[in-house]
């Protein structure tokens, strides 16, 4: 393998495209740190609704959650966020729930990434 394909396996998918949703707010850091703590404060129930309707294999409450999540995320381009959630939400359409315990533990983890990113976004702007 050359360096280059190796130097392309190495690269990952940023938490968020901070760039990119910058440019979607006209550049306006303030209203992206907003937004930011609106998401934070916010994110922990919508969690706990798409892991009760995983537990309690509530297809229609997980594909409407997971379908808003994705919409929200979409604010900061977070792709491997948006990527788990569209998982999430087609599992549960197609009422395959071991897939859904799956995308639930990869939302999960990106989730956790994308918390972390903004609570330093939100933290730098109130600095």
């Amino acid at each position: 393998m050359d360096s280059a394909a190796e130097d392309s396996d190495k690269t990952e998918t940023p938490v968020y495209d901070r760039a990119t949703a910058l440019a979607h707010l006209y550049n306006d850091e303030s209203m992206l740190s907003d937004l930011a703590s609106i998401f934070l404060d916010r994110i922990g129930h919508s969690v706990e609704v798409i892991q009760a309707a995983v537990a309690d294999r509530n297809g229609s409450m997980l594909y409407y959650v997971a379908h808003h999540l994705e919409g929200s995320l979409a604010t900061f381009f977070a792709a491997p966020s948006i990527d788990a959630a569209r998982e999430l939400a087609e599992a549960s359409k197609k009422g395959n729930w071991q897939e859904a315990d799956e995308q639930l533990t990869r939302l999960t983890h990106e989730l956790d990434l994308l918390i972390a990113a903004l609570r330093q976004l939100t933290a730098a702007d109130s600095d």
